[in-house]
């Protein structure tokens, strides 16, 4: 009760609800991120690929701190609309240490008008690790979501309660990676995730269990290099493969989609560049929470 009575009164008395962007705290090291989509048709004799937005092409400006923490997300540009410089939306996000303690996502109009959509607060407990996560409505000033965690003993396990009988179960091994990822509903198993590791390479069976859902049973490789993520294919749904490029310092450059759904061999689909603003000689440990960020999809379940 004493909980909530002190999200409530937050919900109340906090000005990041408020339909207005806070005072950003730019981090130092800044990236672009910039999406180009590709496509074929058969009016062009030459078979080529042709690039489907050369132009109007809207951008995301990623900010971290010095050690790699991502503080901003700025997007500019809107579909459908020329002026490139008109902001489409930002998150910013807030640390304890290297602890994420809560982050605000805002959006605009097409009259640039700024609304608050949703904040999250991130709770922790005495060992620093995440207990839950709720999810405020700043709209409708509630919380729309919340997420309990629960970890055993040795932290080869953990749970994500969304709600009593529906949770996400995972287990690791003893130097943390995934074993398996599962989705239980009303205490069955609907779905879950196998992980077996050979070299550098990781394989993930994905099988389903449950009658309500159609059966999408297949298999995801991702390959590494180096310790970094080179090549991911879904076999899933048909097969689509994503590689990814690194600079000399080992920050990401682009990642490139590819799909095969006719057995036609890969096609590409889509190409995304990240340029760094101004480099800086930044370790490894930096280097791979920000390579991180654009890579949470694989890192995490």
């Amino acid at each position: 009760m004493r909980i909530g009575l002190i999200i409530l009164f937050f919900l109340i008395a906090n000005p990041i609800c408020a339909q207005n962007l806070p005072e950003p705290i730019i981090g130092t090291i800044k990236i672009k991120k910039i999406d180009h989509t590709y496509y074929k048709e058969g009016k062009y004799e030459d078979g080529k690929t042709r690039v489907t937005n050369k132009q109007n092409i809207p951008s995301q400006i990623y900010y971290f701190d010095k050690t790699g923490n991502l503080t901003e997300v700025i997007g500019y540009g809107k579909i459908h609309f020329n002026d490139l410089s008109v902001l489409d939306f930002a998150t910013y996000y807030r640390y304890n240490g290297n602890n994420i303690t809560g982050h605000t996502q805002y959006s605009t109009d097409y009259q640039k008008n700024i609304d608050t959509i949703f904040k999250t607060i991130y709770y922790y407990n005495e060992r620093k690790q995440l207990i839950r996560a709720d999810k405020i409505d700043c709209k409708e000033n509630k919380i729309s979501d919340s997420t309990e965690y629960v970890y055993s003993d040795r932290g080869k396990e953990a749970l994500y309660y969304l709600s009593p009988t529906y949770y996400y179960h995972t287990f690791y091994d003893s130097i943390g990676r995934l074993l398996r990822h599962q989705q239980i509903l009303d205490n069955k198993l609907r779905w879950e995730h196998i992980y077996t590791y050979r070299g550098s390479i990781r394989f993930s069976v994905f099988k389903t269990y449950s009658k309500d859902i159609e059966d999408h049973d297949g298999y995801e490789v991702l390959e590494y290099k180096n310790g970094q993520l080179v090549q991911a294919t879904d076999y899933s749904i048909g097969s689509r493969m994503k590689k990814y490029y690194y600079n000399k310092a080992g920050l990401l450059t682009t990642i490139e989609h590819y799909s095969n759904y006719t057995d036609g061999g890969y096609e590409l689909r889509e190409r995304i560049h990240f340029k760094t603003k101004k480099e800086r000689k930044l370790n490894k440990e930096t280097i791979d929470k920000i390579n991180a960020s654009f890579l949470i999809d694989y890192l995490n379940p």
